[in-house]
C-alpha cells in the first residue's frame, strides 16, 4: 500500500512538473504571402510568372519548344495589354478633366442667371450630380428624395 502511494506521488510530481513547464511555441511557418518573400516588386513579378509558366507547362504537357513558343506569345500579349491599359488610363484621366470642365462652366452660367442666395440652395439641392452615375448606383442613390410639400393624392 505504501509503495502504491509512492509510485502515486511520484506519477503526480513528474505530471505537475509537466504541465508546469511553457510548451515551446510551435517553429515558424514561412509566410507564403508572395511579396514578403522577395526583396522587390519585380522579383516577385518575375518568380510568379515563372510559376504561371511552370504550371501550364505542367498541365498542358507542353514540349520545350511549345513551352518556348507559349511564353513568348503570352509575354507579346502582356506587353500589348500594358499599353492598352495605359491609353484607358490616359483616356480616363481626359474625360475626368473635360467632366469638371463642363461643371466649371455650367456653374459660371448658373451664378449668373441665379443669385447668390439661390445657387446655394441649388448646391445644397444637387449634390448628386457632381458624382458619376455608377457611383450613385452603388451608393443606393438612383432616386432622387421627393420634392417637400404635400405628396401625391393631397389636394
Amino acid at each position: 500500500m505504501i509503495n502504491r502511494c509512492v509510485v502515486l506521488l511520484a506519477m503526480m510530481a513528474v505530471a505537475g512538473t509537466a504541465l508546469a513547464q511553457t510548451p515551446s511555441p510551435p517553429p515558424q511557418q514561412p509566410q507564403w504571402h508572395g511579396h514578403e518573400q522577395w526583396k522587390d516588386a519585380a522579383q516577385w513579378r518575375q518568380k510568379m510568372k515563372e510559376r504561371r509558366m511552370e504550371r501550364l507547362a505542367v498541365l498542358l504537357d507542353l514540349t520545350p519548344a511549345q513551352r518556348q513558343q507559349v511564353q513568348s506569345i503570352l509575354s507579346d500579349e502582356h506587353a500589348k495589354m500594358k499599353t492598352a491599359m495605359q491609353q484607358v488610363e490616359q483616356a480616363m484621366k481626359q474625360a475626368r478633366a473635360a467632366h469638371e470642365a463642363v461643371r466649371k462652366e455650367t456653374e459660371q452660367k448658373l451664378a449668373g442667371v441665379l443669385s447668390p442666395t439661390q445657387m446655394k440652395k441649388l448646391q445644397l439641392l444637387m449634390p448628386e450630380h457632381r458624382r458619376p452615375p455608377f457611383m450613385m448606383h452603388r451608393m443606393g442613390m438612383e432616386q432622387m428624395p421627393p420634392p417637400p410639400g404635400p405628396g401625391p393624392g393631397a389636394q
